[in-house]
């Protein structure tokens, strides 16, 4: 892995600029609904959150496929989606525990975070630094606070 997105949820201002960026970078356009990256919002504790593919070591999505169209890129450590072999079964979707994997509702096409090829725009782009691409063995922290994310994600979609 050449490094990971880091978030950090009291610098989120819930801007939405990452998700922005993010959809104008891949498809040429500001959408943060096709984006790879969605902001959620906890109401009760007024707190932003962002959801996207953590990247995570055990590759669910991956093992999931039974077409082989996932596979992580040796240039970036991240995980692409071949998009000849795939059939948009979603089993990847279902898959992934921390519901890093859309369906683009326009392409209907599997999307996952790809790193923007080694210089993610949502990092580069937040205004708060909430979102920061670090090389993953710079920062222990990076994983304990990923792990933060992933309950406050599970937290917001289960009880928004």
């Amino acid at each position: 892995m050449k490094g990971m997105l880091v978030f950090y949820p009291e610098k989120c201002s819930g801007c939405n600029v990452c998700s922005i960026v993010c959809s104008a970078y891949h498809l040429g356009v500001i959408n943060p609904d096709r984006s790879r990256i969605r902001v959620l919002r906890k109401e009760q504790e007024n707190l932003d959150v962002v959801n996207v593919c953590v990247q995570c070591e055990e590759k669910f999505c991956i093992q999931a496929c039974p077409f082989d169209a996932l596979s992580v890129y040796p240039e970036t450590g991240a995980i692409v989606v071949d998009h000849d072999k795939c059939t948009r079964c979603r089993l990847c979707i279902k898959a992934c525990p921390y519901n890093g994997i859309i369906l683009d509702p326009v392409l209907n096409q599997i999307t996952i975070c790809d790193l923007c090829d080694g210089d993610p725009q949502c990092a580069k782009y937040c205004p708060t630094e909430a979102i920061q691409f670090v090389h993953p063995l710079a920062s222990k922290v990076a994983h304990e606070q990923n792990k933060t994310i992933i309950t406050l994600t599970k937290q917001i979609i289960e009880d928004p």
